[in-house]
């Protein structure tokens, strides 16, 4: 009798706990998954309203205009702070962003990468900082934050957002549309691409810079931003802008060539990129070889054959000119590069970025490749030099640069001692400038 009110307890018990995880599993079951709709529509583009900004510190929104964008930046991975950028769909025909800066924290929870939002615009400014156009409240003057119990005045989400991909362009087409004259003392005249600025955008074909390999993308121990500088294959410059907060900051940059996806984000001249996370620096590539003549020869050797003018850095370039400033001077003068070790590869170009002006003839200016220079000697006394063609050459009457386009030299792959050499020539009573900004081999 003992042991059968014992059972029955334990049936009682086991029917009881059956029944809990019964109503346990229906109420998981009735959860419902949060829902974001609004009862309103956009009425402007977001690159409409950027181009509205009339240039005045700031410039109040009187009327009810409503723009929505998804979000492509937030503050996830700690390179953002209380901020998330939002950017047209490029399926409405636009490709827009725009920076709002919120003053609360944990913004990627409540605004993920992929939310769409909505933003009534009304009561809010738009303001710039060093010409990039932002939204937000007036704090002192400048753009601020909007406050965290404000921005559910002014922000909704809505279902309906999927992640926006990266446009592919060149950090070249990043230049010049429209001109706006920023800022601080001194004055700066600062001209972007407005369609590209925040927004999410890929550059192909590009690696960091050889002196910047052995640094990290910011200085964690002091918790400072850096910017570290890359180059794409066309050798155009950029800067991988990265906060000492970033849960990457501590990482050696990249190594290898590749891809990058960042929000494109320029500071006066600067060309500025920010990457979200690491995952979308894709360089795991061969590095190809930049050289860049901003600084010096970047290890190339001026040979003077003919004349007292000599290839030299200027204006970010190497120079060579046979006037003086009064007079025209023959010369014969050459600029050979270091040793190229192309033994392991099976195919090479090389390319270059140059200006020539007041050019009279282009067989003054030749780009010659030799296999057998012994690396000191007058390249007229050592070397089979062989004449490349085919490549592009500037008009030879103004200062624009142009890029030479790809020279191939797949014929000297295997060979272990190549030298390209730059040939300029000038009489007494005429000669051009040359300017090279950078060569690039891959």
């Amino acid at each position: 009798m003992k042991n059968f009110k014992l059972n029955t307890s334990v049936f009682i018990l086991l029917v009881f706990l059956l029944s809990a995880v019964s109503c346990i599993n229906k109420d998981f079951d009735d959860v419902e998954v949060a829902t974001y709709t609004v009862d309103f529509e956009a009425n402007k583009f977001i690159g409409d309203l950027k181009a509205e900004y009339t240039g005045e510190v700031l410039d109040l929104i009187e009327e009810d205009i409503i723009i929505k964008g998804t979000v492509i930046g937030n503050d996830e991975s700690g390179n953002f702070y209380k901020t998330i950028i939002i950017q047209d769909s490029l399926e409405d025909g636009t490709q827009a962003g725009i920076e709002i800066q919120l003053n609360e924290t944990g913004l990627h929870t409540k605004f993920p990468i992929g939310q769409l939002v909505y933003i009534k615009c009304k009561g809010l400014y738009l303001g710039n900082y060093e010409g990039v156009v932002k939204i937000g409240v007036d704090y002192e003057g400048d753009v601020g934050r909007i406050e965290e119990p404000l921005i559910d005045q002014y922000l909704f989400k809505s279902d309906g957002g999927l992640p926006i991909q990266p446009k592919v362009v060149s950090i070249a087409s990043l230049d010049i549309d429209c001109e706006n004259i920023i800022g601080d003392e001194p004055t700066y005249t600062v001209v972007y691409r407005s369609e590209y600025v925040n927004t999410l955008i890929k550059i192909e074909n590009c690696e960091f810079n050889e002196n910047e390999l052995t640094r990290t993308y910011a200085d964690i121990s002091n918790q400072t931003t850096s910017e570290v500088a890359f180059t794409d294959i066309q050798g155009y410059q950029g800067l991988v802008r990265t906060s000492g907060y970033a849960n990457f900051a501590n990482n050696q940059v990249a190594q290898g060539s590749g891809d990058l996806i960042a929000i494109y984000n320029p500071y006066r001249t600067d060309k500025q990129f920010y990457i979200r996370n690491l995952e979308e620096v894709q360089m795991d590539m061969n590095r190809f070889s930049f050289y860049s003549f901003s600084d010096n020869l970047a290890g190339f050797t001026p040979h003077s054959i003919v004349g007292s003018q000599v290839w030299h850095n200027d204006y970010d370039c190497a120079v060579m000119s046979g006037y003086d400033g009064s007079n025209h001077n023959a010369n014969e003068d050459w600029l050979i590069s270091p040793s190229i070790n192309l033994s392991e590869s099976s195919t090479a170009s090389l390319s270059f970025v140059s200006t020539l002006n007041y050019l009279v003839s282009w067989s003054n200016t030749k780009v010659l490749i030799c296999n057998d220079y012994d690396g000191v000697s007058n390249p007229n006394d050592s070397g089979t030099w062989e004449e490349l063609s085919g490549y592009t050459n500037p008009n030879g009457h103004d200062w624009n640069f142009v890029n030479s386009g790809d020279i191939d030299i797949s014929a000297y792959a295997g060979d272990s001692d190549v030298h390209f050499a730059f040939k300029y020539l000038s009489t007494s009573s005429n000669g051009c400038t040359w300017e090279i900004s950078s060569v690039i081999l891959k």
